[in-house]
């Protein structure tokens, strides 16, 4: 049975269980005495208040607003359902399933990649090796990115970021990062994202999101796409794959515009044209 996100919540509650969010000290809640949740090692206070503020309404709905309209999620309930997900794997552990990897779309400087080792090369990608002490931080300042658990998703994001930017500089090539779902700061299955969506006039199903809480990362590898591929193939207005941005203009939209605007523009259309708008919608809006 599924639980909604007010009962997710209310769990953390009535568990056995404190872990103090200081220093990682834990106790039974039958040995918490007056002080339920004081930290009898470094006298942190544990008290979940973010979380009884929170009912269903109010966490689905922004869910649900981040989903459609890209707007912010409050972050301290992302860092609460944290907490919850290895009680709740289905509704919260990206890995539930057996998924292993997250997959971000972005670019990279090209001088930058000239200098990595590269580990394999097919199907117009090269996957490259990294050092195990880099770490790449995003520009966005929200304190949580948008990831997929489809590889193919995040290369479609990749390819036409890759096109976007290359218009603008040479020095910049698209590609997508890979990176190990044991990240503890990984929450929300993709399913269960789905699931919020599914009423929506973009579901969310086929992108298969999860969200990475903080703007810092260490991938495992990155991949580039061929220039070659998206320099070519987004002139000619053929569906090619996953990638889209050649499907944008063969529908009759256009990416030009504020995210508000495609979202708007969205709504006034229908069928390709209208799905086309969204995805430009979360192109714009970072979400890749």
């Amino acid at each position: 049975m599924r639980l909604t996100l007010a009962q997710l919540i209310g769990e953390i509650i009535t568990d056995t269980k404190i872990i103090c969010d200081n220093c990682g000290w834990s106790w039974n809640k039958e040995d918490g005495g007056d002080d339920l949740y004081m930290c009898h090692k470094c006298g942190h206070n544990n008290m979940p208040h973010a979380l009884e503020n929170f009912n269903d309404t109010k966490v689905s709905q922004q869910l649900k607003n981040y989903i459609e309209d890209y707007t912010d999620i409050n972050l301290k309930l992302l860092k609460d359902l944290i907490k919850l997900k290895p009680k709740y794997p289905q509704q919260l552990d990206p890995r539930e399933g057996g998924n292993k990897f997250g997959y971000r779309g972005t670019t990279f400087n090209k001088e930058f990649i000239n200098k990595l080792k590269v580990k394999s090369s097919s199907n117009g990608t090269t996957e490259y090796e990294v050092p195990s002490n880099l770490k790449i931080t995003s520009k966005g300042k929200r304190g949580f990115l948008s990831f997929s658990t489809d590889e193919d998703v995040a290369k479609g994001f990749g390819h036409y970021s890759g096109y976007v930017d290359h218009k603008k500089s040479d020095d910049r090539v698209g590609g997508y990062v890979k990176v190990s779902l044991d990240n503890p700061n990984f929450i929300l299955h993709p399913d269960y994202m789905g699931e919020l969506s599914k009423d929506m006039e973009y579901s969310k199903e086929s992108e298969k999101e999860t969200l990475f809480i903080g703007n810092s990362y260490t991938p495992e590898s990155i991949i580039v796409v061929d220039e070659k591929i998206y320099k070519e193939n987004f002139k000619d207005g053929k569906k090619k794959g996953k990638s889209k941005p050649g499907r944008v203009k063969k529908s009759g939209a256009s990416c030009n515009g504020s995210v508000t605007d495609l979202r708007r523009k969205a709504k006034n259309a229908s069928g390709e044209k209208a799905k086309m708008y969204h995805w430009c919608a979360n192109m714009k809006g970072g979400k890749k």
